[in-house]
């Protein structure tokens, strides 16, 4: 998948908060030799910048993604995976590629059972 976007046989898309959290888990992995900042920011420049098109949220989907995670009693890291559902939802690809699958599921199906009690 990832040489088809790098050769443009595909577009591949990103969320703003998947690169910041990549860098963020990158920098601070205990990998020997240790990844430095500069380290990261090179693989991303090198390997996910230039090919993806990467996928901001607006100001307010932020809190909101918040409330909705308060209002299902979670919390933590779901934070991040919901952030990135909501990037998924706005642009409705043909596919989503993670190494989460079950997490994500489980976050989708909660939230869309969520909304339709509310609803």
């Amino acid at each position: 998948m990832l040489d088809r976007i790098r050769r443009g046989d595909d577009t591949g898309f990103t969320s703003a908060p998947a690169l910041a959290e990549t860098f963020s888990v990158l920098s601070r992995m205990p990998t020997k030799p240790r990844l430095e900042p500069q380290d990261v920011l090179d693989l991303l420049e090198r390997n996910i910048i230039p090919h993806f098109v990467v996928v901001a949220l607006d100001a307010q989907d932020y809190p909101q993604a918040i409330r909705d995670l308060v209002a299902l009693d979670l919390g933590g890291g779901r934070i991040y995976d919901l952030l990135h559902l909501r990037v998924a939802a706005k642009l409705m690809p043909d596919h989503i590629y993670t190494f989460n699958e079950q997490e994500w599921r489980a976050l989708s199906r909660t939230l869309m059972n969520a909304h339709a009690a509310s609803g």
